[in-house]
């Protein structure tokens, strides 16, 4: 339990890379994608499409069904230190959210897996004709990043005393930059360092602990 002079944290994570150990929908798509989906990938790490126009590209080459590809995401792995994370953040009072630009259907059953419960926010996906078709219940057309699930629109659902955000990529970055405290790694990482951010590396959810003082 926190002390009273500690104040009211709600965590924002990211999912995949960050609570997932691998980018989940990458590896879908290298399993069941035509190989045309790392155009996409390309284009939309050049700037020259958004989030939501790589995501349905990619998704567009990919023939696999949902139980195909359920399959596949039971063999991966959240990080192994994660559930502990969820418990002691809950047993402080605070709150997690995730927030990913990820798909909900696969969200969802990694984290009942961990037997995890925690809300989040993410994008859907339609499975019909052998393929896959994604809608974004989130979309924000003025998103800072262009993000298909606009992050840092969520926040303001869930107010607090301190915000903390923990991530690793470019959807990240709108909403970690509204936060009290930043905890990165990979390319977000990079970013924050040329911001005018509180921020901390970490490898894992061990090392957030630590730092948070759990």
């Amino acid at each position: 339990m926190k002390s009273q002079n500690q104040p009211h944290t709600v965590y924002f994570s990211d999912f995949d890379g960050t609570i997932a150990q691998l980018d989940i929908g990458d590896t879908i798509l290298r399993h069941f994608g035509d190989p045309s989906w790392q155009d996409y990938a390309r284009r939309y790490a050049l700037g020259e499409i958004n989030s939501q126009e790589c995501l349905r590209g990619e998704f567009a080459t990919l023939r696999a069904t949902k139980q195909q590809i359920l399959q596949l995401v039971d063999t991966l792995e959240l990080d192994p230190t994660f559930p502990e994370f969820v418990r002691k953040v809950h047993e402080r009072g605070d709150e997690l959210i995730v927030l990913s630009d990820g798909q909900s259907y696969y969200l969802e059953h990694m984290l009942a897996k961990y037997d995890v419960h925690v809300p989040f926010y993410a994008n859907r996906a339609v499975f019909e004709n052998g393929g896959v078709k994604l809608e974004f219940p989130h979309l924000n057309p003025d998103c800072e990043v262009n993000a298909a699930n606009c992050k840092c629109s969520h926040m303001p659902k869930h107010p607090s005393e301190r915000r903390v955000y923990i991530g690793d990529g470019t959807s990240d970055r709108c909403a970690a930059g509204k936060t009290d405290l930043v905890y990165a790694k990979g390319p977000l990482l990079e970013w924050a360092k040329k911001q005018p951010w509180n921020y901390r590396p970490f490898r894992d959810f061990a090392d957030v602990m630590a730092q948070e003082g759990f």
